[in-house]
């Protein structure tokens, strides 16, 4: 019984919050040589004009969450250009909650981590719409490493799916049928915008850390539950390899589109 609730603690820890720690700070690390090449290159104008998309979609993946947990929403700011050129705040959600309900806590972590998962969401849809042949050569391709991963889930076998996707995401795109059509460039530069402040700030990773220990010490005590009840766990674990999968390849989608965003602003940095 305590291996199967250890390796369901495990699990489960790495499913709801190990997956989200390390990539992002893969992210914040891309994003902020991302951010070094643009404002270098064009000063701060060019982190307003990447910001014009990519802040309203980071402040309206946290108000999403927000109405999700039952937070109250203060007051919300989409996009502030001309003072956040001075204090540095393109943009902000600012929400209360009830300290005495779980549920609200445990949406702390969720509304901080909101922009890393649902602007990866929005990118891939966006690229279902856009650029419909090379997300469905891409999807195919994450498929096939997926499974490939689920079978052998190991730290090894997913840095070789992580690498893979890469290079399938970079091949679907970057093709001469691709570049010849205007939607393939509409694409680019939303996804471009969306990508560069996807990554968490200082206040969505006090607001996470804030709810982290509730979501912990849940998933310890519904881990014990289901040991002592016990439910068939082999399924539950294979549920939460299939998850933790998934999870990879979304956000590995996310770093890869980073990749490239950091890609095109070296070469713009230098250029000029």
């Amino acid at each position: 019984m305590i291996g199967e609730w250890f390796k369901l603690t495990v699990l489960s820890s790495g499913s709801l919050v190990g997956v989200y720690i390390v990539f992002g700070l893969i992210l914040d690390r891309i994003e902020k040589l991302n951010i070094h090449y643009i404002a270098s290159s064009l000063g701060k104008m060019g982190i307003m004009l990447t910001g014009c998309i990519g802040t309203v979609v980071h402040e309206f993946s946290h108000f999403v969450m927000c109405l999700l947990f039952g937070h109250r929403i203060v007051e919300v700011a989409w996009f502030r250009p001309i003072k956040g050129m001075k204090d540095g705040v393109l943009g902000y959600v600012q929400h209360s909650y009830t300290p005495t309900s779980l549920y609200q806590q445990v949406g702390n972590f969720f509304i901080g981590i909101a922009p890393m998962l649902l602007g990866s969401i929005f990118i891939l849809i966006l690229f279902r719409v856009c650029v419909p042949k090379a997300s469905r050569y891409y999807t195919a391709k994450v498929s096939e490493q997926m499974q490939a991963i689920i079978k052998d889930f190991t730290v090894g076998n997913i840095i070789k799916g992580i690498f893979s996707q890469i290079g399938a995401l970079f091949k679907a795109l970057w093709t001469k049928e691709n570049i010849q059509k205007p939607s393939f460039w509409v694409f680019i530069i939303i996804a471009y915008s969306i990508s560069t402040h996807m990554s968490l700030s200082l206040a969505d990773l006090q607001g996470a850390l804030t709810g982290l220990g509730v979501v912990l010490i849940g998933i310890v005590i519904i881990s014990l539950i289901l040991s002592l009840i016990h439910l068939p766990v082999k399924k539950i674990v294979g549920l939460l390899i299939k998850y933790n999968v998934l999870l990879i390849g979304v956000f590995t989608m996310s770093i890869s589109f980073s990749l490239m965003t950091l890609l095109i602003s070296a070469i713009i940095y230098r250029i000029l």
